[in-house]
């Protein structure tokens, strides 16, 4: 019996060949159809581990516990708010999973950023809130991996824990939501939690007025239709995967990503997991290489800034159209707000955040020099 990736075969000794036909009939109806993918994604993976150690031990209990994984005897435990848009980007991990036979179960867990929705972030930790109970659950083996909106996690990850892939990214905007017919220059109440939305909105309409908004996408679109702001800001990306894009109510003004630059890691669904065995090595199948490099640029960036949670600041690293990698990054210093970027070739992209962050600190202390 072939198929695409691996034979079976059946032997009598030359005792009945009748029998063994029926022997291999029987067999080839209780194999199912994703081995066949399966045995080729491993093949593939395999040769990724044979690159990564020398250890023959270590590469053996890997080997071992893909093999396991891919026949559905140990699934893979997916940690995940429990929140509408959080499932919905979850369910995105695991059909990228089962493409290469990886089951899957999910384990919603309530992060102290959900648990306390009635207070501003900057209050209780900023957006690390959201991140650390995943990790801690990863770190003591409650969960394998973590699905993140990668722009609501910190800097750096604790010892133990990477981001190990990412989806690619989606629309990297903001959105600025009103019910239908408003005039942009006639709205005053806009909610948003961020710092860094309310910089870049005010000095595009200074004449608004930014209220802190908490609670999920759904809640705070609830609260526009119910007069308690003329306009929230939100992730285009977060409307579009939960199908709020198109309203018939609501009008969007989408919001240059060049001039209203995003938060690092805006759109980006990243996947967090602890940094050795196996598992780095199966979510390196489903990585979407190039949002990665980005994403790690734009930490790298808000990492040698240290930026904070009670900052301005954002990061955004993308293609420019001749292939070129181009960042932008902007920051409030002293009330005003400076926006800077860069370019570099693609094989010199992981300069980017560096030479930014550089050029970005001695401006800022120009800055507060000519102040003073």
């Amino acid at each position: 019996m072939r198929r695409d990736n691996y034979t079976v075969a059946v032997s009598t000794d030359g005792k009945s060949p009748l029998l063994a036909r029926e022997i291999r009939k029987t067999i080839s109806r209780s194999l199912p159809d994703y081995f066949d993918t399966a045995v080729g994604e491993l093949g593939t993976i395999r040769e990724r581990v044979l690159k990564q150690t020398s250890s023959p031990s270590e590469r053996r209990e890997i080997f071992s516990s893909l093999a396991s994984r891919y026949v559905g005897k140990q699934k893979l435990r997916i940690g995940t708010r429990g929140s509408e848009l959080a499932m919905i980007q979850t369910e995105m991990v695991i059909e990228k999973l089962s493409e290469i036979g990886v089951e899957t179960e999910v384990v919603v867990i309530r992060s102290k950023g959900d648990r306390m929705n009635h207070k501003p972030l900057s209050e209780f930790g900023g957006k690390s809130v959201f991140v650390t109970d995943f990790e801690d659950a990863i770190l003591k083996g409650m969960i394998d991996i973590a699905v993140h909106s990668a722009k609501d996690m910190p800097a750096s990850c604790p010892d133990g824990v990477s981001i190990l892939a990412c989806l690619p990214r989606g629309d990297v905007r903001d959105v600025l939501i009103s019910m239908k017919n408003r005039n942009p220059e006639k709205l005053h109440v806009i909610g948003t939690g961020s710092l860094r939305r309310n910089t870049q909105i005010l000095q595009r309409y200074p004449h608004l007025e930014c209220r802190p908004i908490r609670g999920n996408v759904p809640n705070r679109i609830h609260k526009l239709r119910a007069g308690e702001y003329d306009g929230v800001i939100l992730a285009a990306a977060g409307i579009q995967r939960l199908q709020l894009d198109q309203e018939p109510d609501l009008q969007y003004l989408y919001l240059d990503a060049e001039e209203f630059i995003p938060a690092a890691g805006q759109a980006v669904i990243a996947v967090e997991g602890p940094d050795h065995g196996e598992i780095p090595v199966i979510l390196n199948a489903i990585n979407d290489q190039e949002t990665w490099l980005a994403l790690d640029a734009e930490r790298q960036f808000m990492k040698k800034i240290r930026a904070g949670c009670h900052e301005a600041v954002g990061a955004w690293m993308h293609r420019s159209p001749d292939g070129r990698f181009l960042m932008h990054i902007m920051k409030q210093v002293d009330g005003r707000i400076l926006r800077l970027k860069e370019t570099a070739d693609s094989d010199n992209g992981t300069e980017l955040p560096v030479r930014l962050a550089e050029r970005m600190l001695r401006e800022e202390s120009g800055w507060e020099k000519s102040i003073l």
